[in-house]
């Protein structure tokens, strides 16, 4: 299929209402949602009303669904602190809209700011950002399962599941993060479900961290049992300036 590459931008939120006690960052979840990048978190942001990362991301954009409209991009400002976590404002981007007047060679930047609401429909909130698509190129897809005739596997009609209740608990032995916040993300299987747990900051010299935070999955048990599954779980940390990988735990299902 052909693809253009979109780079955005997250560069800052304005009008948030009772973020006083709250550490605050930005989730993009990419054009199928599977994909999801997320803005280093802003601690202690008093009664201020701007915040403002400056914070690039990359994705691949099919051109083909773009322009049906078939794509958008969903953009959550989230507030942490250690008792909750909830969203501020939530921005929905259809592609469609970025991709107005794109020539062959692409678009060139553009800043752009659009309303960002809660649950409330408070008024005022909004968020800026920047974006421009790079030229087309061929994306190969690949087929997930094939048997040994090339022929893709016959769709089942129905599949028989089960629930995965995981519980991320606690993380030990973690070396110099005083200047990190830290999280966890758990990729369910297939890579397209992701869960998130609440972001500890301010860590400090402690090499032990807790968040009792439970997930959901549902499981193809058959699938599972073929050994083609897997649950990915990633420890995060970020600060002002990088985002990294602490540790990554893989378990077959």
């Amino acid at each position: 299929m052909e693809c253009r590459t979109l780079d955005l931008t997250i560069i800052s939120a304005e009008g948030l209402k009772s973020i006083r006690k709250y550490d605050v960052y930005v989730v993009v979840h990419g054009t199928d949602g599977r994909e999801l990048q997320i803005t280093p978190v802003l601690r202690n942001t008093g009664s201020s009303d701007h915040l403002t990362w400056n914070f690039p991301m990359k994705f691949t954009i099919d051109e083909a669904e773009g322009i049906k409209d078939s794509l958008n991009l969903v953009i959550k400002i989230m507030a942490v602190n250690w008792l909750t976590r909830k969203t501020l404002g939530k921005v929905r981007v259809p592609i469609k809209d970025l991709m107005k007047d794109i020539k062959e060679e692409g678009k060139e930047s553009q800043l752009v700011t659009y309303p960002a609401v809660n649950r409330k429909a408070e008024p005022g909130a909004s968020l800026t950002f920047s974006y421009e698509f790079g030229k087309k190129f061929l994306h190969k897809v690949e087929v997930p399962y094939t048997k040994s005739d090339s022929k893709l596997e016959k769709s089942r009609s129905f599949m028989e599941c089960r629930t995965l209740d995981l519980t991320i608990i606690s993380a030990e032995g973690l070396k110099s993060i005083s200047k990190y916040d830290v999280y966890v993300v758990v990729r369910g299987t297939g890579g397209r479900k992701l869960q998130i747990t609440p972001v500890l900051g301010n860590a400090g010299s402690s090499d032990q961290l807790t968040w009792n935070f439970p997930t959901k999955f549902t499981i193809d048990e058959a699938e599972g049992l073929k050994d083609r599954l897997n649950i990915v779980i990633k420890i995060m940390a970020v600060n002002w300036l990088i985002r990294k990988t602490w540790g990554k735990f893989l378990k077959l299902l």
